[in-house]
């Protein structure tokens, strides 16, 4: 298995269970604007990456979030990078800055309709930075799509599309999509 693997599958769980365990209003709150959910973001990171034992260093080199690890032989060295954006259109230049950074682990993390074309475009990103720039095969790219979906009754609920691709643009993770819950 491949290091950034291990941290992808840490990262989803963490990021999932803090997703659920925000009450309704402030899942509401969330999706009631572009400038909500990013803070929101940045306020859930903080607690993912104290369940993953790691620091976050916000807005460094122009990205939203790193984590690194507190203490140890491998303290201070970026073990994840993080992007999230809030208009898919734009997630190519997030993803620039993803692939010019090393760590095990890069998420994007974005909001939108789903399915779309955009996971060939990510896919085809990833594999031709690879190829002009060969990264560790032990990174893992991960991406995380949020989407309000309706659900029948002029309900939403809010749902998030998980899946992780090799540096080589191969799909290691299978997209899966998990419900969080009713929205407004």
């Amino acid at each position: 298995m491949r290091k950034g693997e291990e941290i992808w599958q840490n990262f989803v769980t963490a990021f999932l269970s803090e997703v659920r365990s925000m009450s309704d209003g402030d899942r509401d709150f969330s999706w009631s604007s572009q400038k909500a959910r990013t803070s929101t973001y940045g306020e859930l990171l903080t607690r993912v990456g104290a369940r993953l034992g790691m620091v976050i260093v916000p807005e460094y080199m122009h990205v939203d979030r790193h984590f690194k690890k507190a203490g140890g032989p491998e303290a201070g060295f970026p073990e994840i990078w993080v992007e999230f954006e809030n208009e898919m259109g734009k997630t190519l230049e997030e993803m620039d800055k993803l692939c010019y950074l090393r760590s095990f682990l890069k998420v994007l993390i974005t909001v939108g309709a789903w399915p779309s074309n955009w996971k060939d475009k990510w896919r085809s990103h990833v594999k031709g930075n690879n190829v002009w720039l060969p990264e560790s095969q032990e990174t893992v790219y991960g991406f995380i799509v949020g989407e309000a979906k309706r659900a029948g009754a002029g309900k939403e609920c809010l749902c998030y599309h998980l899946f992780a691709l090799s540096p080589d643009g191969k799909e290691i993770y299978a997209e899966r999509e998990e419900l969080i819950g009713e929205l407004g």
